[in-house]
């Protein structure tokens, strides 16, 4: 007896198929995604278990029990009769409660039915986790009929634009006119109902009454004859159209005298006044569905995807705001189910297309809201698991197909951000949506927006084919009013406006009209508030009576793609990002801000007549020996203020890269002024779970005066959450780290004024690359030059600019592949350079280190007749190269001063060793352990022959001690006498003059 089920996280699922061209070849305007699984198995054993995550913090309140959404009203009309199967389903709540019973996700509830068929909603916000737990006595299908309502047709149907809207100068406009045809009949009009009676089972049905009533009142009384398994019979009935929202009700054997798998789906309730929605699916899929039993107990496609109808109208039904207090309104119907071969058939679906526009020309108007296309079962994908679950990401493209947008357009990367901080670096800031718990957002059951709510109000009923043309709702003037610390309102701050690009070459990047100039400069008066300059756009209305006109965000991309701004707020030394997405905007409007809306920005920014900040903050760790040690947060003074005039310090912190409004700075400790300029602060706190952002750590200190006025922030300090530094190089006054790991922070940046903060780079000119970074090195000119095992390359970047300005080998293509070719790599893992610019590479994958010339030509092998063992690390100093490989036990060194490399000596057995560098007398000194569990240091060996001892082993220098040090790296200005390197996490610099022996 088999025990099945699946994991699966409750998120953003990617689909793995789009359906090509459908709305293009048949006359639609949005993508189709083809379906697949959405679940994942992850173990072929007894027992299989189901859970999903919550994308938000479970609440933690008292559980509160309701009916489904929707019972008594046409929407829930599913009812459980298998009881006697004895379900064991194990739903979780929020508080540890375990319940027992069939589980079933519905709308933004999921429902607890036991043995009797009663019910028990839970709030979606209640609920931890669910699994589903399926034997043989559930999955086996009994040798029953199985009468139920497969779809019903109403005809005429109501036509839609899909397939007529076109883009002309990023405008949705009609190459039709919108009044071609009526939407809907008209009130006294005859309208046709088409009852697609189907027996889903595996035996004959006996001849059996059915009842057809509209508004409860009997319109017709047929007899359904026997029909074999698999066999439909279509009833017709007619009725005069009337305004306004209606019923129709199939009523099948009603008394029950006929056995069948079950008798829920006897009874099937629809709306009439409801958008149509056309189901095209595989032949494979949909006979799969009758060997299957889906959430919905039978075996039979047509009620798992009328499951999903009904969802999304209890979803609409869910979304209630100010702006809709009955919800949506709107309600969506499945009209037509076709069965296909292959829907990602191009011929195939071209067929179909006079199908399903009106007159069945194939320029006709699409006659469908919606069209939804559901693959072919992909290899190894298995109903079994499939079946059980809602899936929301087909509820999702419905709902892009009747006008609403896809809301992770505007998330971004770091990567995407090219606006520049105060230091001439590029701004480490991503957005992400904060409307997580929609629809729109994650495939999951979560109701729609407040935007959306008023959008699908605004236009029920009427014809779809536009997609988010209700973006143009935006006030006409649009303030912004800048806080202070204290909330006072703050005058003199320069506000530079950025934006997410939608088109052109910078799509996808938020900029301005360059790197240096943004899209709009203004500065606050002394009330606090700047007014956003509107930029042009071309004036347009939709057909849906939305205008489009001057405003901040300029031409509004429909899909939603460039509703973002990014502000840098400046005032003094003191900078901050704060993002203003379009959907705030819209949200104004439908609040009554038509007119005027204004934005308040809270800011750390200090109040004018207030003490000077402290200058900058560092981190420390004096103990390591603990998983997560205990971090200490250090300061200085403000400058000209002594501590008698000071009250207290204040250390903040704030996670992630978000702006500084999503992730705002949260007060940690306070500290005395004569006490020590020090606190111990916690950092990635699993307790405060961060949602879509990562748990990067900021930490920033103000002072506050005897008056109680507070400084604005220290320059913060940063800590990489899920990074390893891999290797260090300095240059300048600088020095980066590279990073490698699970958060998003890839290289980290170094110096005396702001200490370590995050530092990231940029490489669109070349498209498709998205960068690895392990050993880094500076060549003579200040190119940094990294080494990228993920794409087996050398990527060479010009930090003047922060840019790639070369990658060696340059594929054209991404990932690239590993290649034993010369000049070619596999899993490059470290380079140092040489006083004339020739490379070294730790060919790591080809167990070879590869000397190339500064071009970044191949000139030749090192050591040509030594075979390396995975290279791990090269360093460079005084005419040597050292090469550290055999899993971080071997050094050998070699002196390349002249035209052929030579090899001087190996040094003795070594322990977890990185770089090592060598001094003018001939020392070696080298990163690494004096034993295999001894102490971390910098290791000495004085030359012996071809060999070495070891003469020294420092643990501890200026700034503290050393722990598992990594990337030692001369610094050649000033006499090339210290080599640096960074400390295992937080990341904290030391040196060592490398020529006092």
């Amino acid at each position: 007896m088999l025990v099945f089920g699946v994991i699966m996280r409750w998120n953003r699922r990617k689909s793995e198929q789009l359906v090509k061209a459908l709305h293009t070849g048949l006359g639609v305007s949005a993508s189709i995604l083809g379906r697949m699984s959405i679940m994942r198995i992850v173990s072929l054993v007894a027992v299989f278990s189901f859970a999903f995550v919550h994308a938000a913090t479970a609440s933690t309140s008292a559980l509160a029990t309701s009916e489904p959404i929707g019972s008594g009203e046409g929407i829930f009309n599913y009812r459980f009769e298998r009881g006697r199967l004895n379900y064991d389903d194990v739903l979780t709540m929020s508080n540890g409660k375990k319940c027992i019973g069939k589980v079933q996700e519905w709308a933004n509830q999921v429902l607890l039915f036991n043995a009797t068929g009663h019910v028990t909603a839970y709030s979606l916000a209640d609920v931890m986790q669910f699994e589903t737990r399926r034997v043989d006595r559930h999955t086996s299908r009994p040798d029953l009929p199985d009468l139920t309502v497969a779809y019903i047709e109403r005809l005429p149907r109501d036509p839609s634009w899909h397939g007529h809207v076109v883009m002309r100068d990023g405008l949705s406009r009609l190459d039709v006119a919108p009044d071609q045809a009526p939407w809907q009949p008209s009130p006294g009009s005859e309208v046709t109902f088409r009852v697609h009676v189907l027996n889903a089972g595996v035996a004959e049905s006996t001849a059996v009454p059915c009842r057809i009533l509209i508004d409860g009142q009997e319109v017709s009384r047929v007899t359904v004859k026997p029909l074999s398994a698999g066999a439909e019979q279509v009833i017709e009935v007619s009725w005069s159209w009337q305004e306004g929202q209606h019923a129709i009700r199939v009523e099948i054997d009603s008394a029950g005298k006929t056995p069948e798998i079950v008798r829920w789906n006897n009874v099937f309730v629809e709306p009439i006044r409801a958008l149509g929605v056309t189901v095209v699916v595989a032949r494979d899929r949909y006979d799969a569905f009758s060997r299957t039993p889906s959430l919905v107990d039978s075996f039979c496609f047509e009620d798992y995807i009328q499951y999903h109808m009904r969802n999304m109208n209890a979803l609409f039904k869910a979304s209630v705001y100010p702006t809709a207090p009955d919800g949506i309104l709107e309600r969506v119907r499945c009209d037509r189910i076709i069965v296909v071969n292959d829907p990602l058939d191009e011929k195939e679906l071209m067929a179909l297309a006079p199908a399903l526009r009106r007159g069945g020309k194939a320029d006709g108007l699409a006659e469908y809201a919606a069209i939804l296309t559901l693959g072919r079962l992909s290899e190894g994908e298995d109903l079994r698991y499939d079946a059980l679950k809602v899936d929301w990401d087909l509820l999702r493209q419905l709902g892009l197909q009747i006008g609403l947008v896809d809301l992770t357009k505007t998330d971004t990367k770091l990567e995407q951000c090219c606006v520049l901080d105060k230091f001439g670096r590029y701004a480490q800031r991503r957005f992400i949506a904060p409307s997580i718990r929609t629809l729109m957002y994650t495939a999951g059951g979560f109701p729609f927006t407040e935007s959306e709510a008023c959008f699908l109000n605004r236009t029920l009923g009427r014809p779809r084919g536009f997609q988010g043309d209700y973006l143009y709702q935006v006030p006409e003037k649009i303030v912004l009013e800048v806080l202070s610390n204290a909330g006072t309102l703050l005058g003199g701050v320069q506000v530079d406006v950025f934006q997410l690009k939608s088109e052109g070459r910078d799509a996808g990047k938020i900029i301005g009209i360059g790197r240096e100039d943004p899209l709009i400069s203004a500065v606050t008066d002394a009330r606090g508030r700047v007014a956003l300059a509107n930029l042009p756009a071309p004036t347009h209305k939709t057909p849906g009576g939305y205008e489009l006109g001057p405003n901040p965000f300029g031409k509004i991309a429909t899909d939603g793609s460039n509703g973002l701004l990014l502000l840098r707020l400046r005032i003094d030394v003191v900078e901050e990002f704060h993002f203003l997405p379009l959907s705030v905007c819209n949200l104004a409007v439908l609040r009554n801000h038509r007119q005027e809306f204004i934005h308040r920005l809270q800011t750390r920014f200090g109040a004018p007549g207030g003490p000077p900040r402290p200058p900058d903050s560092t981190t420390r760790m004096r103990v390591r020996t603990e998983e997560k040690p205990p971090l200490l947060v250090y300061w200085w003074s403000p400058e000209g203020v002594t501590p008698n005039l000071l009250a207290e310090y204040r250390v903040y912190k704030r996670t992630g890269f978000g702006g500084d409004d999503a992730r705002p700075w949260v007060l940690s400790s306070i500290r005395e002024p004569n006490q020590p300029r020090m606190s111990e602060e916690t950092y990635f706190d699993e307790f405060s779970y961060d949602g879509p952002y990562s748990l990067d750590t900021f930490f920033a200190v103000s002072a506050v005066d005897k008056n109680g006025r507070e400084s604005s922030l220290s320059e913060p300090t940063f800590l990489p959450y899920g990074n390893d530094c891999v290797q260090f190089a300095i240059d300048g006054q600088a020095a980066y780290m590279t990073l490698q790991g699970t958060g998003p922070a890839q290289m980290l940046y170094w110096d005396s004024v702001a200490g370590t903060q995050p530092y990231g780079v940029r490489t669109d000119q070349f498209a498709g690359y998205s960068p690895g970074f392990s050993g880094i090195a500076f060549t003579p000119d200040h190119q940094m030059v990294v080494t990228d095992p993920k794409n087996n390359v050398l990527a060479f970047y010009d930090v003047s600019r922060h840019e790639l300005v070369d990658l060696i080998p340059n594929r054209g293509y991404w990932p690239g592949f590993s290649s034993v070719m010369p000049g070619e790599f596999s899993q490059p893992a470290d380079v140092a350079v040489d006083d004339a610019g020739n490379l070294y590479v730790a060919d790591q994958g080809n167990h070879r280190v590869q000397i190339l010339d500064s071009r970044g030509r191949f000139k030749a092998m090192l050591d040509d007749e030594f075979r390396f063992k995975s290279p791990y690390a090269v360093g460079y100093a005084n005419g040597h190269v050292c090469v550290t490989d055999f899993e971080r036990t071997r050094c050998r060194v070699y002196d390349v001063s002249g035209d052929n490399p030579k090899f001087v000596r190996e040094l003795p057995q070594l322990f977890d060793a990185g770089r090592g560098l060598v001094n003018k007398s001939g020392r070696v000194f080298i990163t690494g352990r004096t034993s295999e569990t001894g102490t971390w240091a910098v290791l000495i060996f004085a030359p012996e022959g071809k060999t070495a001892r070891l003469a020294d082993a420092r643990a501890k220098g200026q700034g503290g001690n050393y722990h598992k040090p990594r990337g030692l790296y001369l610094y050649r200005e000033h006499g090339g006498n210290l080599a640096y390197f960074a400390n295992d996490f937080p990341f904290d610099v030391r040196f060592i003059d490398i020529e006092q022996d």
